[in-house]
């Protein structure tokens, strides 16, 4: 393999995660603003004489802001699986972290986010247990998958 083509497809790689990072982060930031919002929010409400209204405001704020808890935990993991593939190591057969150049695309196996731009170019960020990426594993460059009735030929492995 040209070293200064693997070279490239390394800071392809490099910048992906960048990219998937930040997105990431700015989720986090919204959850965590609507978090602010939703405490700011019922910090100011006061009981009045229509307690069950009071009631019922609080407790669905309370839910809220279990869901919100639920979100940013689930964000913090996802952030937490994107920065494990952030130093893989090539190989030849495709596995977890692999970026793949196919006659249809170029998928990088990391985190489920799905197609992103970067640098005015497709790619395709698939989980590793997504059935595309269940289809590429073990194989190699010169290999061909069937995915949803389509022929993916796989031309380089990084």
């Amino acid at each position: 393999m040209n070293t200064i083509l693997a070279h490239r497809m390394n800071d392809v790689k490099k910048a992906l995660h960048s990219l998937c990072a930040e997105l990431f982060k700015a989720k986090l930031k919204s959850v965590n603003d609507a978090i602010a919002l939703q405490k700011e929010s019922s910090a100011g409400d006061t009981k009045s004489s229509a307690g069950d209204k009071f009631e019922t405001g609080t407790a669905m704020t309370h839910l809220e802001l279990e869901k919100l808890g639920h979100q940013l935990k689930s964000l913090e993991t996802s952030l937490g699986r994107l920065n494990a593939f952030e130093h893989t190591t090539p190989s030849a057969a495709i596995k977890a972290g692999s970026l793949i150049v196919t006659d249809r695309g170029v998928f990088w196996i990391s985190i489920g986010i799905g197609e992103v731009i970067l640098a005015g170019k497709k790619y395709y960020v698939i989980s590793p247990v997504s059935p595309i990426a269940q289809q590429f594993l073990g194989k190699k460059s010169g290999d061909n998958i069937t995915f949803k009735k389509q022929q993916h030929q796989i031309l380089e492995v990084h």
